[in-house]
């Protein structure tokens, strides 16, 4: 598997409407290794890291698993969440696949997201 990341500058700062950060297409896996979030900021914030969980066959959520939530990230620091490895995917004919979405409580957190294809 080849090691990749994907960089997010300032994620949504609405918890209705995260930012999507990983979503495999039909038949992709992913294997999530590292999440780094980063307060670019000189106040401190939150942010919130999740799984949503979709129904395949009807494109709606099911249930979103946080896997941090309302974390603090002290201003201009970073902090690194997921410790192991993660599968994502989006496997043809399994009743559901997950997207990883985050949100932060105001502008000016950026993520990356180390992962495996």
């Amino acid at each position: 598997m080849k090691l990749e990341n994907r960089k997010f500058s300032s994620i949504s700062a609405d918890s209705s409407n995260p930012t999507i950060m990983l979503s495999p297409a039909v038949g992709q896996e992913f294997l999530l290794t590292d999440i780094l979030v980063c307060n670019t900021t000189s106040v401190d914030k939150t942010a919130s890291i999740l799984i949503n969980e979709i129904n395949s066959k009807t494109i709606t959520s099911i249930q979103n698993v946080f896997i941090v939530k309302d974390v603090l990230v002290p201003a201009n620091t970073s902090i690194e969440i997921i410790d192991g490895q993660l599968p994502i995917k989006n496997i043809k004919g399994n009743f559901s696949f997950d997207k990883v979405k985050g949100y932060a409580s105001a502008a000016g957190v950026d993520v990356i997201l180390g992962f495996r294809v």
